[in-house]
């Protein structure tokens, strides 16, 4: 049975403590957003069946004058199943770069465009490798530590070279378009 894997991303968050959907989403934009991001409108109702299935347990905190907090903790057998699923192979990994889909239609528009698009998704990327080094050195502080600490490096590690690997790439691909724009520039003056 194949299952929602953004079940898992909130199970695992929950093993490294107890929160609310608001924690959990806050886990997502400040660690993982760059490869993996869930909305309020995803992690409410996954939250909701995890509890269904037994896999959380949800605890209401009274609050006075505001609205109760509802904090959710991994129980046993929540813990039983990030364990199965961290055991299972991962599958192809899918993605969509749309920076792709562009280039491969970039004769609609032409080389200049197509090298304003890369110089932008170039910027983008600099931009994520910077986010990725600061939360590196952000490690051991906060939520970034105990013994999820050198596993988190790792994933981080793995960002920082795929941010490299994108800039690098974009760096040939502007200069291939660049030959592109001089050999047409030949033809046209024949």
């Amino acid at each position: 049975m194949k299952r929602n894997r953004s079940r898992y991303a909130i199970l695992g968050i929950l093993t490294l403590g107890p929160g609310t959907g608001y924690d959990i989403k806050k886990f997502f934009d400040k660690s993982v957003a760059k490869f993996w991001n869930e909305s309020y409108g995803q992690i409410y109702p996954l939250l909701r069946r995890l509890a269904a299935e037994k896999f959380v347990k949800k605890t209401v905190q009274k609050q006075d004058g505001k609205p109760d907090r509802h904090i959710y903790t991994i129980t046993a057998k929540g813990r039983e199943e990030i364990k199965r699923w961290l055991l299972t192979p991962v599958g192809p990994q899918i993605g969509r770069h749309e920076i792709l889909l562009k280039l491969i239609f970039g004769s609609e528009l032409g080389a200049a465009d197509s090298i304003r698009q890369i110089q932008h998704f170039q910027k983008q990327q600099r931009q994520d490798l910077q986010q990725t080094e600061e939360l590196m050195d952000q490690i051991g502080t906060g939520y970034l530590q105990g013994p999820s600490k050198p596993y988190l490096k790792l994933a981080l590690r793995y960002g920082q070279r795929v941010n490299r690997a994108y800039l690098e790439w974009a760096d040939e691909a502007i200069a291939a378009l660049k030959d592109l724009q001089k050999e047409d520039g030949k033809h046209e003056t024949d």
